[in-house]
């Protein structure tokens, strides 16, 4: 018969038998045969689970395995050397198993190297090949290493190990190695369980397997655990007093049983840790623990585990009264740990049965004792759901964090836990609680040690009796020398929701006097609870410790019970900041001295907003604060009136308790309602009161402003300002006390004035400051302080602002009575100083007609509102620059008309006489004439000859000649002058006829018809119908010629511009002017035949255009005639001189003779400024000059032109123009075509 036996560690001897087996020992295996004398003893250092296979032999012990060199060190299994079914074999020194093919182990394996009294056992080593596996399919190992001395335990495995109990299980006091790089191996408890007590690492690789069951691996010695595994169908639990590294490269999933965990990591002593699970964890059983992370002992080294998958905990039960308890993620330590998980956090327990209990926690982190730093990261959504029916009790808690042990020993420990999403628990059925947040910390905490809770989203508890969003206690035991001195810190960016029965948004508690650390809590959105309101709340604290209570809430608290309540034992601070809050009561304080700051709507709807109950307690509102419910104070309350913007407050709702009231520095608030109030109020800021507030004496300091339209006490004015009405109007006040430094405000608009009434004294003293808010129209006188009995006098008066409404502020005094006077204001002295000139052209004629004594409409008024550079484009839309555009663009018409008239080279009337047989009236040619007599087109180049030929008798002839002209011109404005880019255009059409009256003279007239249009930036624009006349006449004396011009022009001229200042006015001009211009040429022309015989024609000229501008006025479109003009008549010459150079070279052609011809020039202009006088027509009185965009002194003129010539009398010609100077481009061109005969 074979026996295998085995017990826990244990000192002393077992009696087997009539056997003694001493020593100290884990486990003891006595094996016996039918003979007595053949019982052998074994003993073997192993776990407290069994480690063989019990199997029955009916054979004697020789023949338990037929495998060669059992019992040495060498033994083989395989086809060769059968075992027979199992395999039993120990040797004393190092040992190597090896089982390959054929072995045929079925029942197990059981070897052990065993320590002789004074030999230490060597390694062990087990290779496993056999591609049928090993079995044990009885409750025992399929392989069981063991070895009892210092040496290493080696396996190493490639097939499938099957086993009703423990696939492979080593036990040894040195290093054990398992590697099962292929195969499967499959378990109903630990497919692999390796016990460490000596002084080696315990190593596990299993990558490239598959594992069917648990992996347990546990170093009691001072080694340490490494484990790499992919998934596992089945749990982990490793447990190192040294070193701990783990690595999961797959999920782990456990489905059914009942073991401690999916997942568990403990760490004792001081090593390192370091855990990575790249998968998820998932469990379903009875009692369900996702994964449980424990550090235990204080280490300097880093321990750290990390998760990248989901963690889902399953419990169920239908049995009734049954207990089932899920949890998601337990985070132990002593010391420092660091834990991250990535993926979703979720615990179910379900728990049908009548009277049973469900409890599911989804995240725990727990410090017990020590020292150092717990860290806990939850990434994806945290979420608790306990089920029971109507009998049960169901609790949930989606994150609790416990700090500190109770009756344990002291710590400093910190825990912090950071949910980047949502956090959210539930109960379902019975009576139960469900709780978002849970943070306790207890027993003996010393200073330093704290809880930091940061939830990045929502936190939701949704409970069949109670739900609370966020839990937090500090809570000593009460045993002397034993405090609790941990502060709680809970931070949630998202909103808290509770909803139940019973539900509290946020609770919290201090609870050991002696504690002197904070209790924080913040919320950035909104605290939302549903329930009954007498056990519902929104923000509940208690302190009995002496630290600072915080809550600050950035959305909103809404629930049936009171909003925000916090009650202090001892002597502390409780600073509340929130934005709306709703409830029974809004703010519940009682002792210590709080400071609510309030951002947004306080609502009592049992009627009271805000219950004070401490001393020195602080009411801040800022600017979007409303109240609505009674404010009551302890008799030693302040209200302060905070913020930055413009709020009100109803004075009214300010019940007893309070003693003062603080109008903070930077704050403008306006105070309505009645209310009995008869303490001080300091103003720093900017206070109005619409309301009455009879009974209180203000104090108003140095940047503080008291005005209104109220009835106050007693007022003093102690360097700030007094500035009664809202904008205009009345301050009444039973005294009025004004220090040197003080300043006495008024607004005035129209007629009316802010006022002071003093129903007694006042005494004054300081500087009047006038701030007009809109035009005085004429010298008014205003009464702005009436008093009981007046003594003093003000100190100086002024302008606020340096302003074109008013100007000079002149006080008085009648009786009790302070009067002001004020003048109109002006335009020009509030000009920013780049003004140009037209623009303060404008602002002086406006100044002036002022002056002067003329009125102004509100409607011009308008202009005096602006400033900086919307008064300055406001003036030069006024200027009507517009108006300029026409002369320049009247001079550009006249000069091109000229053009046309008096070209000496259009169409031949540089020659002496076109008689056949004439030379060229510029020089004698003897190289080049033209032919006299028609030729036929083969005698095209008898035309040219190189010498004259005899002459011939001069006949009288005509031309007759038809041209089209036109060009554009854009000037440059100037910024000093004011005067913007003006751009115009010309076109027309032009007939004439010329007659030579001798070989050297002709002269010719010409009519032209055409029109102009003209635009200034930003101004306006125009046009014009144009009808011009002119006559010219030319005389050559040799080479040498001169040729004289005049001309007139008649315009219709329309111009329109808008002016935007007070609403949109669409204004026109209409007018018709003339215009004369003439013009003297003369030059002398060289021919150069070096260069091919070209004409070179040195010439100078003048020119002068005068423009007879009429008196016009402007009429309205649409709009308004505010700001229509009425222009002066005007005349205005423009003259020229030029000196330039033209040249020209013919061709001859066939039947044709080709000309070409070009011209530079420079110009010089003697009068070059454009500008015209204009009167606002409804203010007289205001004239001004407007100046347009002036011509430059110096320009050049370039010209370029093409003549055919055809022997019947017919020719045309192109010319094109140009004018360049620094500010000026124009261009211009022209076409002619003439006939003579």
């Amino acid at each position: 018969m074979f026996l295998s036996f085995m017990s826990r560690p244990v000192a002393g001897r077992i009696d087997f038998l009539n056997r003694r087996i001493r020593g100290r020992g884990m486990f003891f295996r006595a094996l016996w045969t039918t003979s007595a004398a053949s019982i052998r003893y074994q003993k073997l250092l192993g776990s407290t689970a069994l480690l063989a296979s019990l199997v029955a032999l009916a054979a004697p012990s020789e023949a338990l395995a037929a495998c060669s060199g059992v019992n040495t060190g060498a033994v083989l299994c395989d086809a060769a050397n059968p075992s027979g079914g199992s395999l039993l074999t120990s040797f004393a020194g190092t040992s190597t198993v090896n089982v390959g093919a054929g072995a045929g182990i079925n029942t197990g394996i059981v070897f052990w190297a065993a320590a002789a009294a004074s030999v230490s056992a060597g390694d062990l080593t087990f290779n496993h090949t056999d591609p049928a596996g090993i079995t044990s399919l009885v409750n025992g190992h399929a392989i069981a290493l063991n070895n009892t001395g210092p040496g290493a335990i080696t396996y190493n495995g490639s097939a499938n190990v099957t086993s009703a109990a423990t696939g492979i299980s080593a036990v040894g006091n040195g290093p054990i190695t398992i590697t099962q790089s292929a195969g499967v191996v499959t378990a109903v408890n630990n497919a692999i369980n390796v016990d460490g007590a000596g002084v080696g690492d315990i190593t596990i690789n299993t990558v490239g397997s598959q594992i069917n069951g648990n992996i347990q691996a546990i170093n009691l010695g001072v080694g340490g655990v490494a484990v790499t595994t992919q998934a596992i169908n089945g749990s982990l639990r490793v447990l190192s007093n040294g070193d701990l590294n783990a690595t999961v490269g797959g999920d782990i999933n456990v489905a059914g049983g009942n073991p401690l965990a999916a997942l568990v990591t403990t760490i004792q002593g001081a090593g390192s840790m370091n855990v990575a699970i790249n998968g998820s964890v998932s469990i379903n059983s009875a009692s369900a623990s996702g994964v449980i992370v424990a550090s235990n002992g204080v280490s300097a080294n880093a321990r750290v585990f990390t998760m990248s998958g989901n963690t889902t905990a399953l419990a169920t039960s239908t049995a009734a009264n049954d207990s089932v308890t899920a949890t998601g993620v337990g985070v132990a330590a002593a010391g420092s740990l660091r834990a991250s998980f990535s993926g979703a956090v979720s615990a179910t327990a379900t728990a049908t049965g009548a009277g049973s209990t469900a409890t599911a926690t989804a995240a725990r982190a727990e410090a017990t004792a020590g020292s150092g730093d717990l860290s806990l990261v939850l990434n994806g959504p945290v979420q608790a759901t306990a089920t029971t029916d109507s009998t049960g009790s169901a609790n949930a808690t989606g994150v609790q964090v416990l700090l500190g042990t109770p009756g344990g020993p002291s710590s400093s420990n910190r825990i912090s836990v950071t949910a980047n999403d949502t956090v959210s628990a539930t109960t379902i059925g019975g009576d139960g609680l469900a709780i978002g947040i849970l943070a306790a910390a207890q027993a003996d905490l010393s200073n330093g040690s704290g809880i930091t809770i940061l939830a990045k989203k929502d936190v939701n508890a949704v409970g069949s009796g109670i739900a609370v969003g966020v839990a937090a206690t500090v809570q000593g035991l009460g045993i002397p020398g034993q405090p609790a001195l941990a502060g709680i810190s809970i931070t949630v960016n998202g909103s808290i929701t509770a909803t139940a029965p019973s539900a509290v948004g946020i609770g919290a508690s201090i609870l050991d006097a002696a504690n002197a650390n904070p209790l924080t809590i913040r919320v950035g959105g909104n605290v939302t609870t549903t329930g009954a309101a007498a056990s519902s709340g929104g923000i509940g604290a208690l302190s009995f410790g002496t630290g600072d209570i915080m809550i600050d809430v950035g959305g909103s608290v809404q629930t049936p019970g009171i909003g925000i309540s916090v009650t202090r034992l001892a002597a502390g601070n409780i600073f509340i900041n929130a934005n709306n809050i709703t409830g029974t009561t809004g703010v519940v304080t009682s002792g210590g001295t709080a400071t609510l700051v309030i951002g947004g709507n306080v609502t009592g709807t049992g009627g009271t907003a805000v219950q004070f109950g401490g001393t020195n307690d602080i009411l801040r509102l800022l600017e979007r604060a409303t109240i609505s419910g009674k404010v009551i104070g302890t008799g030693t309350s302040i209200l302060q009136l905070a913020g930055t913007n413009s709020a009100t407050f109803d004075i009214s709702q300010l019940d007893t308790g309070f003693a003062r009231i603080d109008s903070v520095a930077g704050s403008n608030w306006l105070l309505t309602g009645n209310s009995g109030f008869g303490g001080p109020v300091n103003v720093d800021g900017s206070l109005a009161i619409n309301g009455r507030v009879p009974n209180a004496a203000f104090i108003v300091g140095a940047g503080g402003s008291i005005g209104g339209n109220g009835t106050i006490g007693d007022v003093t004015i102690n360097g700030g300002t007094l500035s009664p009405g809202n904008s205009v109007g009345t301050l009444t006040m039973a005294s009025l006390a004004m220090t040197a430094a003080s300043t006495y405000l008024v607004q005035v608009q129209g007629t009316a004035s802010d006022r002071a009434v003093v129903t007694g004294t006042a005494s004054i003293a300081g500087a009047v400051v006038v701030d007009p808010l809109a035009r005085v129209g004429q010298r008014t006188t205003y009464t702005i302080l009436s008093a009981g009995t007046l003594s003093g006098t003000f100190n100086s008066s002024g302008f606020l602002l340096a302003n074109n409404f008013a100007r000079n502020p002149v006080l008085s005094y009648v009786g009790n009575d302070v009067l002001l006077t004020l003048d109109p204001g002006l335009l020009s002295p509030i000009l920013p100083g780049n003004a140009n000139i037209n623009q303060r052209n404008v602002a002086a004629a406006i100044d002036g007609a002022l002056i002067g004594g003329s009125t102004m409409n509100d409607a011009f008024g308008t202009i005096f509102t602006l400033n900086g550079n919307g008064l300055l484009n406001g003036l030069t839309q006024l200027s009507g620059e517009t108006a300029t555009g026409s002369q320049q663009t009247t001079f550009n018409a006249m000069s091109q008309f000229m053009g046309v008239l008096t070209d000496p080279f259009m169409d031949g009337r540089g020659d002496a006489t076109n008689t056949p047989g004439m030379a060229s009236g510029y020089a004698a040619e003897t190289t080049l004439a033209y032919a006299a007599m028609r030729r036929n087109p083969s005698d095209a180049l008898a035309a040219i000859s190189t010498k004259a030929p005899p002459p011939v008798l001069f006949a009288q002839r005509w031309n007759v000649w038809a041209a089209g002209f036109g060009g554009s011109q854009s000037t440059d404005g100037n910024a000093v002058l004011g005067s913007n880019n003006t751009t115009s255009r010309v076109y027309g059409i032009a007939v004439g006829a010329d007659y030579r009256f001798s070989p050297f003279t002709i002269a010719g007239f010409s009519l032209a018809g055409g029109g102009t249009n003209f635009s200034v930036a930003n101004n306006g624009t125009g046009h014009s119908d144009l009808f011009q006349a002119g006559a010219f006449i030319r005389h050559n004396v040799g080479a040498a010629y001169v040729t004289g011009a005049l001309a007139y022009g008649w315009q219709d001229v329309t111009v329109d511009r808008t002016v935007t200042v007070a609403g949109i006015d669409q204004l026109r001009a209409q007018f018709n002017a003339n215009a004369w211009s003439g013009r003297v040429e003369g030059g002398y022309r060289l021919v150069a035949p070096v260069i091919g015989g070209v004409g070179i024609t040195p010439y100078a000229a003048g020119q002068f255009t005068t423009f007879d501008l009429p008196g016009y006025a402007e009429s309205v479109v649409s709009g308004a005639n505010t700001f229509a003009l009425a222009y002066g008549a005007k005349s205005v010459t423009g003259s020229r001189g030029e000196l330039g150079l033209r040249i020209d070279k013919s061709f001859a052609m066939q039947e044709a003779i080709l000309t070409l011809r070009g011209r530079v020039a420079w110009a010089h202009d003697f009068n070059r400024d454009r500008n015209i006088g204009a009167t606002f027509q409804t203010l007289p009185g205001a004239s001004f000059i407007v100046n347009g965009a002036a011509q430059a002194s110096d320009s050049a003129l370039v010209t370029a032109a093409a003549e055919v010539k055809w022997m019947n009398g017919w020719s045309t010609a192109a010319t094109f123009e140009g004018e360049f100077s620094n500010v000026t481009r124009s261009y211009a061109g022209k076409g002619v075509l003439r006939y003579s005969w």
